[in-house]
């Protein structure tokens, strides 16, 4: 066995089982970890490395006008997209984790939970997400962000940290321009959590609930991606919990 698969056993067997890799991408990266060595902080930042010069190769999807795109997104780094706003009538300063708009939304009703997320998104309309922006594709049946779902929505996803109250709940409107593609494993890197075949991987803690299907846009860049994701392109989702009326013709 190569040092990396000994060391990093999971993410091994995502690459090797990944099928939106070519056989050539994935003998080259092992290859790659076998000239570093033995030692594990080496591997992790080799890795590390390689993954970043590589990422957003799956194939392309085509996202029909209906699609309905959700992610949840750490409050923590919504804290952090304050801070470079540097703007509107907040001072990070004086709350740098958002505790008060965490408290209304976590105490709120569905109402006041949109009322929430609305507000924080106006401060950060034209920051860029991340370079490579996760989401998952969901139907209105699903209704991932009706309460009693979102409270487990972190463990169908496969996420790293299973309490609700950390993320930041949106729904993205993508543009038709945007670059949208299937994730791969070299986009999820060492993440422990992510599973090659399309769709999320729910955590032991949720056995028996079904993932999502997943995709990766790419985020906003002035000169290379200028058709990337920004917060203009995320809303409030529907916390209301909706009932299915099947209606029949006469």
């Amino acid at each position: 066995m190569s040092s990396f698969k000994s060391h990093f056993h999971k993410q091994a067997g995502n690459i090797e089982r990944c099928t939106e890799l070519k056989a050539k991408s994935k003998k080259d990266f092992f290859d790659a970890m076998e000239r570093v060595g033995d030692d594990s902080i080496a591997l992790r930042a080799k890795a590390g490395e390689y993954f970043r010069q590589r990422k957003f190769g799956g194939g392309k999807v085509n996202l029909g006008k209906e699609a309905r795109l959700g992610r949840i997104h750490q409050w923590t780094a919504i804290a952090d997209a304050f801070q470079k706003a540097n703007g509107g009538n907040f001072n990070p300063g004086d709350d740098p984790e958002l505790k008060g708009p965490r408290q209304n939304f976590e105490a709120g009703d569905a109402a006041e939970k949109a009322n929430v997320i609305n507000d924080v998104l106006e401060f950060i309309p034209d920051l860029p997400f991340g370079p490579l922006v996760w989401a998952f594709l969901f139907a209105d049946e699903d209704r991932p962000f009706v309460s009693r779902e979102l409270a487990e929505l972190p463990c169908r996803l496969g996420l790293e940290y299973l309490e609700a109250s950390r993320y930041f709940p949106i729904e993205l409107s993508i543009p038709v321009t945007a670059d949208v593609r299937k994730p791969t494993a070299f986009d999820a890197g060492l993440d422990e959590y992510w599973c090659p075949g399309g769709r999320t991987c729910p955590r032991a803690e949720c056995a028996g609930r079904t993932g999502f299907e997943e995709v990766v846009a790419q985020g906003y860049d002035k000169t290379a991606r200028p058709n990337g994701l920004t917060f203009s392109h995320a809303k409030a989702p529907n916390f209301n919990y909706v009932s299915l009326v099947t209606g029949s013709k006469r």
